[in-house]
């Protein structure tokens, strides 16, 4: 049985104040957490492709109706000076293939990195230090997407999203008997525009915190979100937060909610300081799986 969420805000609020004194890696390790998985990084000032054991390539106008092209070029994403710059550029039309909707004129490309067949887990605390752009028909995220099950009944977990001024912490599930494709929600949003001015050209810290009977979504060391497993059960869908999830990274483009991206000048800037999974030995249900 999910503990009181009250409480939950409570302890999550005490361990917000300890990391807010600087001692972040001590108070994780304090809660019991143990790092597990990490990606920072390390890069010179030469560019250089991201790690191929974390990290492979969708490609292609993938989802949304977006406006760029997935590829794999070094270009799009690359790894310098410590960080993974994931970033969208202006070529003239047709330098990429066309696809059918409108803004897909093959001059947009951009990156989305995803850990599918290299690194999967359930249960634990995912985090991501990054800095985002937040122009009108920037579309950023930091998500995650059950295994198994196809979409939306293997779950979705938005850690971090971003268009139009409004900052997104979303889970997505399905239940037996609601049409094919139409997920359930549970989202906050917070504005950039109510944050203080320099928030848009500063690193933060988005945290998914996952268990059997919860998901809590932080920004800042600050609870945002919070949803209840037992919302997906009592069916035969799938339990899309029973299973393990992996990894999504990517910088899209306008589509169906990242605005008219017509006045946007390129490249635009999502940088990530790094990437990384704790989880708490003594959870029996925890698990890690990574390529062999």
């Amino acid at each position: 049985m999910a503990e009181p969420k009250n409480s939950r805000a409570i302890a999550a609020a005490l361990l917000a104040c300890v990391f807010a004194n600087g001692t972040w890696a001590q108070g994780l390790a304090d809660a019991g957490w143990q790092l597990v998985w990490s990606d920072e990084f390390d890069s010179g000032q030469t560019p250089q492709e991201p790690n191929s054991a974390n990290w492979g390539y969708e490609k292609g106008y993938v989802r949304n109706r977006e406006w760029q092209y997935y590829t794999d070029r070094l270009e799009n994403a690359f790894c310098r000076d410590g960080l993974l710059h994931i970033q969208a550029m202006k070529s003239p039309a047709g330098t990429f293939p066309a696809g059918r909707g409108p803004g897909q004129d093959g001059s947009i490309s951009s990156a989305s990195l995803s850990s599918r067949n290299r690194l999967a887990f359930r249960f634990g605390r995912l985090e991501m230090r990054a800095r985002i752009d937040t122009r009108l028909g920037s579309w950023p995220a930091f998500w995650t997407l059950g295994v198994r099950g196809g979409w939306p009944d293997g779950g979705e977990c938005d850690i971090m999203e971003y268009y139009r001024d409004m900052l997104k912490f979303n889970v997505a599930w399905w239940k037996t008997g609601d049409g094919r494709s139409r997920p359930r929600w549970d989202s906050e949003t917070i504005k950039v525009s109510d944050l203080a001015p320099e928030w848009v050209n500063s690193f933060h810290t988005w945290t998914m915190e996952w268990d059997r009977d919860q998901v809590r979504l932080y920004m800042d060391g600050v609870l945002r979100n919070t949803w209840d497993s037992v919302q997906d059960e009592g069916d035969d869908s799938v339990k899309g937060f029973q299973q393990p999830h992996y990894i999504i990274l990517n910088q899209a483009i306008a589509g169906d909610n990242g605005g008219d991206a017509s006045g946007l000048a390129y490249p635009t800037r999502y940088e990530i300081d790094w990437v990384r999974l704790y989880q708490l030995p003594a959870d029996p249900n925890s698990m890690l799986q990574t390529k062999s």
